[in-house]
């Protein structure tokens, strides 16, 4: 991701979104949850490691929700992601989701493209999901095969991070 790159390196204010599930959103963080080591959401901890080691602004904004799908992310992709016009998409989903990895893959390229008509510079991350428990009857489906199914997304803005 280039672009993201070169304004980290210029000290250029960064804006990322970050949009997905429960997980994105920060539920079962230990400075939600108020258990050691009482740590912030990821997407907090990523914005400000970036901000302490490239000494810049990181303008995160999280618009992730709880409970949510692909399915859902499709239909507001428009309003959580590309209205805020972002340098950098976080995309996490698929722990909510039973669809084969090619129909998920497909889904994110159309957030993709949803996005890019309203942003056209924006770069990518996409998310391969962390895994429900397996122990829920009926919930785990093909999470697993969803970061490898996504590496075919990967290149020039995009890239792809494997939980």
């Amino acid at each position: 991701i280039p672009r993201m790159i070169q304004k980290l390196h210029n000290r250029e204010e960064l804006k990322v979104v970050l949009f997905g599930y429960s997980i994105a959103e920060g539920a079962n963080s230990s400075g939600r949850s108020l258990t050691t080591p009482f740590l912030p959401t990821w997407g907090s901890l990523f914005a400000e490691n970036l901000r302490r080691h490239y000494q810049t602004r990181v303008n995160l904004i999280n618009t992730s929700k709880g409970g949510m799908n692909s399915n859902w992310a499709l239909e507001n992709a428009a309003q959580k992601v590309g209205e805020y016009l972002p340098d950098v998409a976080i995309i996490a989903f698929g722990i909510n989701d039973s669809d084969v990895p090619s129909q998920f893959v497909q889904k994110m390229k159309a957030i993709k493209a949803v996005v890019l008509e309203q942003s056209p510079h924006t770069e990518f991350v996409f998310c391969g999901t962390t895994f429900p428990n397996p122990q829920l009857k009926n919930f785990y489906k093909h999470q697993d095969e969803y970061a490898r199914a996504l590496m075919d997304l990967q290149g020039q803005g995009n890239v792809i991070e494997d939980f």
